[in-house]
């Protein structure tokens, strides 16, 4: 779609018919200008990524009216996403209408108001709300505000933007909850020409061309999806005419496209590309009807980007793709929706599609320029923060292996824990952690007690509830797991309190990590003067593997159920 009124259109049929397929949002849009001619847009692109989005718009220019007061409408819609976007024109007017009249400490005292009124703002939305927040960065203004010579001021109008777009970048780690929306690198992408409408903006105060509002609809529909919805895991892709141009089996390695000139470059990026995604904490493993042998032995004659060790799977065999997805999801103890499938084959997309809904295909287009656009376009990878135990996990599944190898030649399993020196660190979740905590609660299926999911904001809320929260940090001697389980009870009564989470990565389980987790979560109740606690297992048929787990520590079954267990401290 490409005009107003066909997202209007198709906008108004899914208002009038909403699929129950789709997680239903509710979103709330503060502004400086009119905001509200993107519902729409956001509405039909979220629906295309499995979300069902109803947007409700503040008054013009209301901001702050409508988050400091808590009786305001926007509490009154009780929103699942606030998204605040404010104007720098139209906070900090000074900056670009007297520029070069302004001297250094006026440049900064005018933005640097600007950021403070967003801060009063958002700390007065988490004392109302539990809603995330999508904060909206300062764009550049289409005229230069100092001509030719504003690039030789100190500071320069794109010095002075980009200071204040790192306050807000700052103000996000700040509160709890709160991620930017990088409102100045998509008008980058778009051009500033072809993204501010000054007749727009003249007569129905809304400065973005009709291009823009589309990709503010596109972009705001992928924020949301990464609110809502867990990454996927493992990036699962093709060789030939994937990774490199044309078919092993049938040009031999010199035949091949790879390398620094066309159309080989255009692999070779993708390659660089994928390495990319290796360094978010994205695993890379290979899915390929090919020999096995042959690929080995033309692996290092093609001095490919990617080195055979960076991916964590492969299977390179004559069975059918399906089949290959599914056992390198048993390989990696992961489930099958946490794979991402990349395949220049439209049939064999197709098949994996059939078999295996819960995976993500990504459509490869035919065109090589679009096929890294079309990793970013997916979505499939989103985050809106990266954890220091995402960027290490690549190379945590080598250490992974390492591990499985010392166990094999382990003589028994204590024996193999004994020569591990694991060392576990039990913590209170901390405002550094938080954010690590919420992604571990979001994302792990398998040990999870109670499979409830909630964002940082609502977590936040727990703890300034009064909830007692843990963490275990993970090392041995072969490399630093991380921060890979977190525990948290909230209070029902005086002295009572319930586990509403309970989770321990994959990687870290038979390792004790558990039961050291719930000793050091006990040990932080007791001190709170707690005298019972309830501990629950609510099946989703992923975490059958955590069922008995409170039964296995010695507590007492409550009811008979065989649900809830009761420790009395």
């Amino acid at each position: 779609m490409t005009s107003p009124a066909q997202y209007r259109e198709a906008w108004r049929a899914l208002q009038a018919e909403p699929p129950v397929t789709l997680r239903p949002v509710k979103l709330a849009l503060l502004a400086t200008f009119t905001a509200s001619p993107l519902a729409s847009y956001i509405g039909v692109e979220a629906a295309a990524r499995g979300l069902y989005v109803t947007s409700w718009t503040g008054p013009y220019d209301q901001i702050e009216q409508q988050a400091l007061h808590s009786g305001s409408e926007l509490y009154a819609q009780q929103p699942d996403v606030i998204v605040i976007a404010a104007r720098l024109q139209d906070w900090a007017s000074r900056l670009w209408q007297r520029f070069a009249s302004l001297s250094p400490i006026e440049r900064e005292r005018e933005w640097r108001g600007a950021v403070e009124r967003l801060d009063n703002a958002i700390a007065a939305i988490r004392r109302h709300s539990k809603a995330s927040i999508l904060l909206c960065n300062f764009i550049a203004p289409l005229r230069e505000p100092a001509g030719l010579a504003g690039a030789m001021l100190q500071p320069s109008p794109a010095q002075v933007l980009q200071e204040a777009n790192h306050a807000l970048a700052q103000l996000c780690l700040k509160h709890a909850g709160v991620f930017l929306f990088d409102a100045a690198r998509l008008a980058t992408e778009v051009g500033l020409n072809a993204w501010h409408d000054p007749k727009l903006a003249y007569v129905a105060r809304l400065p973005f061309s009709v291009a823009a509002q589309i990709a503010i609809g596109k972009r705001l529909a992928r924020h949301l999806r990464a609110l809502f919805c867990s990454p996927c895991k493992v990036l699962v892709t093709d060789l030939d005419n994937t990774l490199w141009g044309g078919v092993l089996g049938e040009a031999g390695p010199g035949g091949l496209q790879l390398g620094e000139d066309y159309p080989g470059s255009v692999f070779s990026d993708f390659q660089r590309a994928l390495l990319g995604l290796r360094d978010r904490g994205i695993l890379l493993a290979i899915a390929s009807r090919n020999n096995l042998e042959e690929v080995r032995e033309a692996w290092p004659k093609l001095r490919c980007p990617l080195a055979w060790d960076d991916f964590a799977a492969s299977e390179i065999h004559w069975d059918d793709k399906a089949t290959s997805l599914r056992n390198i999801a048993r390989k990696l103890s992961l489930g099958v929706d946490a794979l991402a499938f990349y395949d220049d084959d439209p049939l064999q997309r197709e098949w994996v599609r059939s078999q295996l809904p819960q995976v993500t295909v990504i459509d490869v287009p035919d065109d090589l320029l679009q096929r890294i656009p079309a990793l970013d376009d997916s979505g499939a990878f989103d985050q809106l923060m990266l954890s220091q135990e995402d960027q290490a996990r690549a190379a945590s599944y080598q250490q992974a292996r390492q591990r499985e190898e010392a166990q094999q030649a382990a003589g028994t399993l204590e024996d193999f824990l004994a020569s591990l020196q694991l060392e576990i660190d039990i913590a209170p979740v901390t405002p550094a952690t938080l954010p690590r905590v919420a992604q571990l609660i979001n994302k792990t299926n398998q040990f999870n007690l109670t499979a409830i999911r909630e964002t940082q904001a609502e977590l936040q809320a727990h703890l300034d509830n009064g909830a007692i929260a843990a963490t275990a940090t993970v090392r041995d001697r072969f490399g630093d797991y991380g921060l890979v389980a977190a525990a948290m009870a909230v209070s029902e009564a005086p002295g009572t309190y319930r586990i509403r989470h309970f989770v321990v990565s994959c990687r870290a389980l038979g390792r004790g990590v558990e039961q050291a987790l719930l000793t050091g979560l006990l040990q932080h109740l007791k001190a709170a003067c707690a005298h019972t606690v309830t501990g629950e297992w609510k099946p989703t048929g992923r975490n059958d593997v955590a069922r008995d787990f409170y039964a296995q520590q010695g507590w007492q079954a409550k009811g008979d159920g065989l649900l809830e267990w009761q420790a009395y401290l």
